[in-house]
């Protein structure tokens, strides 16, 4: 009976030693894990291709596919909504890719079509690119309709208003715009784009009170460089009595 109890002490402590170990081994490769995604949104954030070359290697994303990219784009905190936005409207067929399959993790059925925009563009800013921001619309567009069946004639119809949208959302909220676009103008500017007919006017103008109304904007919670550089100028320019209507006009716009 001694000699038995003093193995199952025995066994006890080992056990306690071994989840110890075990215990010291998780935290090493949490913390491990924190430090390879800290350095891999910093390297997104300074070249975006470099750091998800980084992020692939060191296993955070798992496998060089752009299923699991996307998902990771999706998925992580503090990457920069302008170099995101950029990287998601690239040409190269990898990226496009990328893109695509990051556009298919959103769930717009039953929303309201200037909702899902405002959704889709909480985490990343539209690229300046014209030929960009053609490639990411009609993503957007062709993913809505497919969830939203019966709204729009065709997939065109979803890219013309959707361009449409984003410029009354400038217009209506960029303060250097001094004769602003009225809800007349906007409706009669998307006539005949439904497949050669007519959008509903209510449905046109509802859409454009909640523009006005409220701002499509990114993400409160979403770091951008644009946001930021603009900002920094303009505590540079108030520190040195430069009032805001004096600054560059590109870089005004740049802050709303």
């Amino acid at each position: 009976m001694e000699g038995g109890s003093k193995t199952n002490s025995q066994d006890a402590i080992s056990s306690e030693n071994s989840a110890e170990v075990h215990g010291k081994t998780r935290f090493v490769e949490a913390l491990r894990t924190k430090k390879l995604l800290e350095e891999g949104r910093a390297r997104f954030n300074a070249k975006p291709k470099t750091g998800i070359k980084f992020l692939v290697e060191n296993k955070v994303i798992h496998e060089n596919t752009p299923t699991a990219i996307a998902n990771y784009l999706k998925s992580s905190q503090g990457l920069d909504a302008t170099i995101l936005g950029d990287y998601l409207g690239e040409g190269d067929p990898f990226n496009i890719e990328v893109m695509h399959c990051y556009t298919d993790t959103f769930d717009f059925a039953g929303m309201q079509f200037d909702e899902a925009i405002r959704v889709y563009l909480a985490d990343f800013r539209l690229p300046g690119e014209a030929q960009k921001i053609d490639r990411v619309m009609e993503k957007f567009a062709s993913c809505f309709c497919k969830q939203n069946e019966g709204v729009f004639a065709n997939a065109d119809t979803a890219y013309i208003l959707a361009y449409s949208i984003i410029m009354l959302n400038t217009d209506a909220h960029n303060p250097q715009v001094k004769t602003k676009m009225t809800k007349d103008g906007f409706v009669r500017n998307n006539r005949g784009i439904n497949d050669g007919k007519d959008l509903d006017p209510k449905f046109l103008g509802d859409i454009y009170d909640r523009i006005v109304r409220n701002e499509i904007r990114l993400s409160d919670s979403v770091k951008d460089k644009r946001t930021a550089d603009a900002a920094k100028a303009t505590d540079t320019n108030a520190s040195s009595g430069i009032a805001s209507h004096e600054l560059d006009p590109v870089l005004r716009a740049q802050m709303f």
